[in-house]
């Protein structure tokens, strides 16, 4: 990602030119993490290859959804600790003080005359979904945490920004399956549901077309039109300000 923002963005880089950035990493984990042993043995190598075709459809897929955004990554792997680029964050307790530390794995922004937003994006190997129950749990609080940390760190800097939500991105490729005879086109279909976007988005329409150009139903993001309104996982600014407090 920061390469491909490095020449240009996703708006001006071909997929053939994100793909070969992605190649090139790959090569060099092979040179520096495997040894000639690994590389020429059979099953290692098809296990390896079968690894480097799932990297580039996630790369693709990323590098699509970006194509149809406004919204553009402007930091990648934002440390929150005591050596960061963030300091940790900090949560006063009835017991005391609590310390998170770790890191995002990326921070898009939307800059524009309508307003200054941003989202916290987290890759996901495994699946994950956005639940409820398990904030009020004390569960999968820490995406949310960073994101409301953000917020706090640009007001004090005098670069507000309004918080448009988290998004669990799948950091993966599932095998689908097919019954004999099915179209394989039915396997891609599949694949696309699969990598829909989980999390928690601002539930306003501007930024949410901002965030994908879709005319009747976003391909990536986790809602969708209903005959009342949209529906999904969407959270006013209110909402996420109560949010906040809890």
């Amino acid at each position: 990602v920061r390469d491909v923002m490095a020449q240009g963005g996703f708006h001006e880089t071909s997929q053939d030119a994100v793909c070969a950035i992605a190649q090139k990493y790959m090569d060099e984990y092979t040179e520096k993490f495997m040894s000639d042993a690994q590389q020429t043995d059979e099953r290692c190598a098809y296990l390896f290859r079968r690894n480097r075709q799932e990297v580039l459809g996630i790369v693709r897929n990323v590098a699509d959804e970006l194509r149809v955004s406004r919204f553009a990554p402007c930091d990648e792997e934002l440390a929150f600790s005591k050596d960061g680029a963030l300091p940790p964050v900090y949560v006063e307790t009835p017991e005391g003080q609590a310390v998170l530390s770790g890191f995002v794995d990326r921070v898009d922004v939307l800059d524009e005359p309508g307003g200054k937003y941003f989202r916290v994006i987290d890759y996901k190997t495994g699946h994950k979904d956005f639940d409820y129950t398990d904030l009020l749990c004390g569960k999968g609080l820490q995406m949310l945490l960073y994101l409301f940390a953000l917020e706090s760190y640009q007001r004090r800097a005098g670069t507000p920004m309004q918080p448009a939500g988290v998004l669990y991105v799948p950091g993966r490729c599932d095998m689908v399956k097919l019954k004999p005879g099915e179209d394989p086109a039915q396997a891609d279909a599949e694949r696309q549901k699969d990598l829909r976007r989980k999390g928690l988005l601002l539930n306003d329409e501007a930024v949410l077309h901002a965030m994908e150009a879709y005319e009747k139903k976003p391909q990536y993001l986790p809602f969708a039109p209903g005959p009342d309104g949209l529906i999904g996982d969407l959270a006013s600014p209110a909402q996420l300000a109560e949010l906040e407090r809890f």
